[in-house]
């Protein structure tokens, strides 16, 4: 269906072209002129049509020219940046990551078409995922009475000491 249109729409641009050829023939066909008069005239409107296309043409050019620069810069930003964020990536890579273990990172990595994205197959199964969750001991530690006396008070906790959300205010130290 969509071909089709395509076809269709293709066919009709092709017929505009050949007819506005066929126009600009009969256009530049020699006329025959009973006085000079009329030939200035034909000629002076024949110019006139002539150099509004020929100033259209220019316009266009210069549409063009404008849009391939502005496109043109984007591009040179955009590479600027990737390349930047490369260079950082690369500097972060060197400077934490030993070569043996960034080769060894290199050889396993695999390409896939689907994502276009670089992976590492089984990326479950390897560091810290691997290693299991040590189980609580079940042993708790002793809890001085005072500490009762303050039961959300961070530094009376035993377990979960690292608590993120915890909103603590510490009194100013003169």
């Amino acid at each position: 269906m969509e071909n089709e249109l395509r076809d269709k729409e293709l066919a009709a641009r092709k017929l505009k072209g050949k007819i506005k050829e066929k126009e600009e023939e009969a256009f530049l066909v020699k006329e025959e002129f009973a006085t000079l008069q009329e030939e200035l005239e034909s000629k002076n409107r024949k110019l006139r049509k002539l150099w509004t296309k020929y100033e259209a043409s220019q316009a266009q050019m210069k549409d063009l020219q404008e849009e391939f620069q502005s496109e043109k810069d984007i591009l040179l930003e955009e590479y600027t940046i990737l390349s930047q964020q490369l260079k950082l990536r690369a500097l972060i890579i060197d400077s934490f990551i030993p070569p043996e273990i960034t080769g060894l990172i290199k050889s396993r990595a695999q390409w896939d078409d689907d994502s276009q994205q670089w992976f590492i197959p089984h990326l479950n199964l390897v560091g810290n995922a691997k290693r299991a969750q040590r189980p609580p001991t079940g042993i708790t530690r002793f809890v001085h009475e005072s500490a009762s006396m303050y039961p959300g008070e961070p530094r009376y906790r035993s377990d979960n000491v690292v608590d993120l959300e915890a909103d603590v205010d510490y009194p100013d130290k003169e």
